[in-house]
């Protein structure tokens, strides 16, 4: 339920006069106000207009707020029932104009905030112009049921598809954005948007999704947003578009879809809903000896970086990719025809991708590559049994030969483990592998013999 927080109770007296050699009366109030309107609360400041005007009132906000032109039992419905009806109306921004015809009456400009943030908010009082043949809208249409409720998952659209029969009419309707609630604490919007395009621009929506003109757009949230836009008569669609990588979005529209106009009835309006798939998820994942290694990959001009999966949205096409980095090495170098970055066999690192009506999955495998310490010792009788610790491993050899396979590392420590009867030099130490093999020699020394001496 929509609830007020304060109420001005400075009424606005408009007053019009009407020169006799003039066929259009405007009065124009400069004046504005500016006020602090805390997070979660609503603001409503009554005006009056005493003959069918032109209603204009501008306003701006430091935080997205939703702004509203209502009548008092509008106003009161709002407040006490929660009711999405309205005169004229705005979504959830930072600036806009509130343009529309009011008959002769009584009104309320509220303002609400959702946000967690308070907003400084400066709007004007209202501008009336009263042309000489404006009429008042009279006659609204229902052209979608109530309570529509749709979910987009990644890459979908949803698309109103209505046709205007008259000029200067006013589409309007209150929809709302979320992700599927999980918990009282997941109740935030994800890379949503919603359009107003004419039927001529909704192909080059279809074509990019973002490269066209629209008459409307939203900003997603989780809150209500509200579509009320003047059009001419034509054919329209009202598009939202779930961009986001990975989450699902619900889409509701409580009070349907209206279409007021100021004549006298709304001749052959109609609306219909489609749904449809833009783009398609292309998922990098990583195998083998990755260990949680981030490396960060470049698909047709985007760029993530993650030790786990990297989600892409995409359309039907043909794209290039690469991995630009691993583990924060961004030269990758060929080795007996294999890509080696950051101590990593990786195959592939680059190609091109194909998108076909489906998702993607890029499989990168990784294999660690090992280089050899070898130990080599010199002093103990041939077949006498000796061995080596080394990174939490002991190898033993009755040869003159020890040898670790391990991957690069700043410095491995060993600890050699003599036969009886003898010592060897040295007994331990450290040893980097650092893409090199690297041998280490031992001397055995007979304890007899160091005795003797």
């Amino acid at each position: 339920m929509l609830r007020r927080a304060l109420l001005f109770g400075v009424i606005l007296a408009l007053l019009i006069a009407a020169p006799a050699f003039s066929s259009q009366l405007t009065s124009v109030f400069s004046t504005s106000e500016t006020l602090t309107l805390p997070a979660n609360a609503s603001i409503e400041a009554p005006f009056s207009v005493p003959e069918t005007s032109n209603v204009s009132i501008t306003f701006s906000s430091s935080e997205p707020v939703e702004a509203f032109v209502l009548s008092p039992a509008q106003n009161a419905e709002l407040s006490y029932k929660g009711s999405m009806n309205f005169e004229i109306a705005s979504g959830n921004v930072k600036s806009a104009s509130l343009i529309g015809v009011l008959s002769s009456g009584t009104y309320y400009i509220a303002f609400f905030n959702y946000g967690n943030l308070s907003a400084t908010l400066t709007y004007s009082t209202p501008i009336l112009t009263l042309p000489g043949t404006l009429r008042a809208p009279t006659s609204t249409e229902m052209i979608l049921p109530r309570n529509l409720a749709f979910t987009l998952s990644p890459g979908e659209y949803l698309a109103v598809k209505m046709l205007v029969p008259q000029n200067s009419s006013l589409v309007q309707a209150y929809f709302e954005l979320t992700i599927p609630r999980q918990n009282a604490f997941n109740y935030y919007p994800f890379d949503t948007v919603s359009y107003l395009i004419s039927a001529s621009r909704f192909a080059d929506f279809l074509r990019s999704a973002t490269n066209f003109s629209s008459i409307y757009s939203s900003e997603s949230g989780f809150f209500l947003n509200v579509l009320h836009t003047p059009v001419q008569a034509g054919e329209y669609y009202f598009v939202t578009f779930d961009s986001s990588a990975t989450q699902s979005v619900n889409v509701s529209i409580p009070d349907g879809f209206n279409l007021t106009s100021p004549e006298s009835s709304v001749e052959q309006a109609s609306a219909e809903v489609q749904t449809g798939r833009l783009e398609y998820l292309i998922n990098f994942t990583s195998s083998g000896d990755t260990y949680y290694v981030p490396f960060a990959v470049s698909f047709n001009g985007h760029s993530q970086k993650s030790a786990a999966s990297m989600l892409f949205l995409e359309r039907n096409g043909t794209y290039p990719w690469s991995i630009t980095s691993v583990d924060g090495t961004s030269s990758l170098s060929i080795s007996s025809n294999k890509t080696v970055a950051a101590g990593f066999l990786i195959s592939p690192v680059a190609g091109q991708l194909r998108v076909d009506g489906q998702a993607v999955n890029v499989v990168i495998n990784f294999q660690l590559v090992l280089y050899s310490i070898t130990f080599v010792e010199t002093g103990l009788p041939s077949g006498t049994s000796w061995s080596v610790s080394m990174n939490l491993t002991t190898l033993s050899s009755t040869t003159n030969k020890i040898a670790f396979e391990l991957p690069n590392y700043t410095a491995y420590g060993y600890t050699v483990s003599p036969p009886q009867g003898y010592t060897a030099l040295p007994s331990s130490g450290s040893v980097p592998l650092e893409g090199i093999n690297q041998t280490i020699d031992i001397t055995f020394t007979s304890e007899s013999n160091s005795s003797t001496r």
